[in-house]
């Protein structure tokens, strides 16, 4: 089992916003944005959003080819929320596998 590293978020110091777009730029992006619909908006931010964490799934199997494709989502899952979310995630797939083998076995050993 792959341990995953800790993840501290503090909600009291949010991570500071990069200054990196001129000023006149990020005034016109923000006038687009009030511009457009919140439907669009709320597409925005979902396309984005899918978006970094593919990026993020694709830069872990980059550095960690070893691992199977579970172990990447759940490092994933802690790098994202947590390790002890992750590792409740984990148990929680571990159950699932046991109670659908144990399902499986029963339908195919039915006591009639």
């Amino acid at each position: 089992m792959h341990r995953v590293p800790t993840v501290q978020w503090n909600a009291m110091r949010p991570m500071p916003i990069p200054n990196d777009t001129h000023p006149e730029v990020e005034r016109m992006q923000i006038e687009i944005l009030q511009e457009v619909g919140m439907a669009r908006r709320l597409h925005l931010t979902f396309s984005l959003t899918q978006f970094v964490l593919d990026l993020s799934a694709e830069a872990l199997r980059r550095r960690h080819p070893e691992l199977p494709e579970t172990e990447r989502k759940l490092l994933g899952v802690a790098l994202r929320y947590g390790a002890e979310l992750a590792d409740e995630v984990r148990v929680h797939m571990i159950r699932r596998q046991r109670d659908a083998r144990a399902c499986w076995r029963s339908n195919m050993n039915p006591r009639s």
